[in-house]
């Protein structure tokens, strides 16, 4: 099951990037507190792929945070060529982690497809990337009133891609609060 509580972590099995400088104690920050928590690895890798591939197979569990898994993001690396735009609320991220050009998520949809149409960025949009940065918003204020009012079908679960240019998407862990969009079905496996 999911834990609950930091002193849960350390019954259950672990996925632990071995470049971690915390290497298999966690330091957990909460409200004026601070926790470490020793954590036993089922598997310890530097080797993102592996520790992503682990996760999907659910040999393991991973913390997210801050809100986002590297080694998530990472595979985006190999889903996307090196010159495809991915447009993200959280474009440092995708550009650091996955190595790709990445754009912060335009105000408007008709910004989107003015972008990805004309091909502004030498390029077509060929991925969105969302994570809790947006999907954790307040749902009412922040989203159908806020900010992301115009991406309000593509944050909420399920989404609704109808009309939207990216029509495959697919939820990443951890429990699907990322989700990546893109142009055509880039993650299964092809036999």
């Amino acid at each position: 099951g999911r834990p609950t509580a930091p002193e849960e972590l350390s019954n259950h099995a672990a996925l632990i990037n071995n470049i971690d400088p915390n290497g298999t104690t966690w330091q957990l920050h909460g409200p004026g507190t601070m926790e470490s928590v020793a954590i036993p690895p089922v598997l310890s890798s530097n080797h993102d792929p592996v520790l992503v591939a682990a996760c999907l197979a659910g040999q393991g569990i991973a913390i997210q945070w801050p809100p986002y898994v590297p080694p998530f993001i990472a595979i985006l690396s190999d889903w996307f060529e090196e010159k495809e735009v991915i447009a993200s609320d959280m474009p440092w991220a995708v550009a650091w982690y996955a190595n790709r050009p990445s754009i912060l998520l335009p105000q408007t949809i008709k910004d989107f497809n003015k972008l990805s149409d004309y091909r502004v960025l030498g390029s077509a949009i060929h991925g969105l990337y969302l994570t809790p940065v947006t999907g954790n918003q307040r749902l009412f204020g922040d989203i159908y009133k806020g900010a992301y009012t115009d991406w309000v079908f593509l944050i909420t679960r399920p989404p609704n891609i109808q009309g939207f240019p990216l029509q495959f998407f697919t939820p990443l862990p951890i429990d699907g609060e990322c989700i990546i969009f893109a142009d055509r079905d880039r993650w299964s496996r092809r036999e």
